[in-house]
This record gives structure tokens, C-alpha cells and sequence, in this order.
């Protein structure tokens, strides 16, 4: 039984990706940039939950776009990661973008065969750690240094780069939650 550090599952996000999509953010994180938009998903918790309870979650009268996954890391779990990305495929569409720290690089270089089908099976990839120092404030990207690496569906991200950000605002049992890619922070010498 593979397990999973999970923050949360929320359908539809409409701020990370193209149309619809079913959003998965991951708990638990090594990589711990700093100015992380997410802090509070970077500690890993012991309340894992198992991958079969994790897809029962998942509403199943949605028909998702595609799927974002965030975190926390995603690829700090690949086990997960890939049982996860293989539920999609099967369920609903090959349209998946995972957000992560790692550049594909590193990603690759782990020879970790569940990192490898990720790779093999996405859509894309928004790959690098966040700088706060290099925030444009367009596109789906928080930072000018992190890369979109599309495999496939390739025109549903021509305008990833560039496309004006959006936050979307929501209320989950009393509690604001925002989904999207953090604006323009004006103080952290951006131009």
C-alpha cells in the first residue's frame, strides 16, 4: 500500500492551467524555497493517507480538463505521484501538469523508474524553485528562471508563459484558500 502526504484535492481550478481542472497539492516538501506562496505545505506530516483513500476523494461525477498537481513537492512522494497520474490517464484525459521544485535535470538524474513514467506520461512540466527576486508577475510561473517542459498537448500551454495571472479565492469549511501563481511582489526588486 503506498501512502501519501496530502493537502488537499479541489475541483475546478480554473488558475493553473487551461480550462477546468482537478487540482492536487501534495504535503511535504525538502526543497523549502524560500518565499515558498505554500509554507504551510512544506512540513511533512505523519497523517499519510493511503493512494486508494486519496482517489476516493476525487469526486466522481467531475470530467476534469486536466489535472494541476502542487505541493508541498510532488516528486518528494513519486510513488504516489505515479499512482496518482495513472488513475488520471485511465479516468478522465492525458492532459496533466505537475508544478515542482526540482529542475527535470535533477528529476532525471535520480534513475528512479516512478520518476521516470511520471516524465514518460504528463503533459507538462513546470520545473525549477521559485526566486522571489525574479517574479515578472505574468505567466503560470512564479519566477523567470523556472522552465515549462511540454510532452504533449502542446496547444493548451502557448500562452503558459505569458498569460496574465489570476488567484482564485476559496472558502473551504470557513477558511480562505488561494490557488494560483503568486503576483507581482512589488519589495522583492522585480522590475
Amino acid at each position: 500500500m503506498t501512502a501519501c502526504g496530502l493537502n488537499r484535492i479541489y475541483f475546478p481550478v480554473t488558475s493553473l492551467g487551461e480550462g477546468r481542472r482537478l487540482g492536487v497539492w501534495f504535503q511535504g516538501c525538502k526543497k523549502r524555497c524560500p518565499d515558498c506562496m505554500s509554507p504551510e505545505m512544506q512540513p511533512f506530516t505523519q497523517d499519510t493517507v493511503a493512494m486508494e483513500d486519496v482517489l476516493d476523494r476525487i469526486p466522481g461525477d467531475i470530467a476534469p480538463d486536466g489535472m494541476t498537481v502542487s505541493g508541498g513537492e510532488p516528486f518528494d512522494q513519486p510513488a504516489a505521484l505515479r499512482l496518482l497520474t495513472a488513475w488520471f490517464l485511465d479516468h478522465h484525459t492525458d492532459d496533466i501538469l505537475v508544478y515542482t521544485g526540482y529542475t527535470i535535470e535533477e528529476l532525471r538524474a535520480r534513475s528512479d523508474r516512478d520518476t521516470d513514467w511520471i516524465l514518460s506520461h504528463i503533459a507538462a512540466l513546470a520545473d525549477g524553485a521559485y526566486d522571489r527576486t525574479r517574479n515578472t508577475g505574468v505567466g503560470l510561473m512564479g519566477s523567470a528562471n523556472q522552465r515549462l517542459h511540454v510532452f504533449r498537448r502542446r496547444d493548451r500551454y502557448l500562452d503558459f508563459t505569458s498569460r496574465p495571472r489570476r488567484m482564485q479565492c476559496v472558502d473551504e469549511r470557513g477558511q480562505l484558500f488561494l490557488i494560483g501563481v503568486a503576483p507581482l511582489d512589488r519589495d522583492a526588486g522585480a522590475p
